[in-house]
């Protein structure tokens, strides 16, 4: 969350002296998470639009798979997540886009589009992400290993 917020402030060209935080946080005793946080950060690493898009780019990282290209255009629209040598395309889809008239005729689409671009769809609920992260890694892991 701490790295979403950095980079959304460095997207939008808010000034954040990440130098004066880190300063800060160093003379504080629990300060040393976030210190973590803002030495291992890497600018524009995390633009994600939603919390669980950030909580699968940590599953990625700590499962040890590769990373994916987030918020790619790709065919006119906008795709949560691309790994690009795979051709995997991943969608993230929570209640706040998809409660709405017309988001499952629009997400079928999509896919279809995805895979006349010669790439794999897939996706995951904000739900699957949040609480079942092991099944997301293992059916993310089996697709992006798999000779299609």
């Amino acid at each position: 969350m701490l790295e979403q917020a950095i980079d959304q402030a460095e997207y939008h060209r808010l000034h954040l002296p990440l130098g004066e935080v880190h300063d800060r946080l160093h003379r504080r005793p629990r300060g040393r998470l976030l210190r973590s946080v803002i030495a291992e950060h890497v600018a524009g690493s995390t633009i994600t639009e939603s919390e669980a898009e950030e909580l699968f780019l940590a599953l990625v990282r700590r499962a040890g798979l590769p990373k994916p290209e987030p918020q790619v255009q790709l065919w006119g629209r906008r795709r949560d997540f691309l790994f690009r040598e795979q051709r995997v395309v991943v969608e993230i889809d929570g209640r706040q886009a998809h409660d709405r008239d017309g988001a499952f005729e629009r997400d079928a689409l999509r896919d279809v589009e995805v895979v006349i671009g010669g790439h794999r769809p897939l996706r995951f609920t904000r739900r699957a992400v949040k609480f079942d992260p092991t099944y997301v890694e293992l059916a993310l892991r089996a697709v992006l290993t798999s000779a299609y």
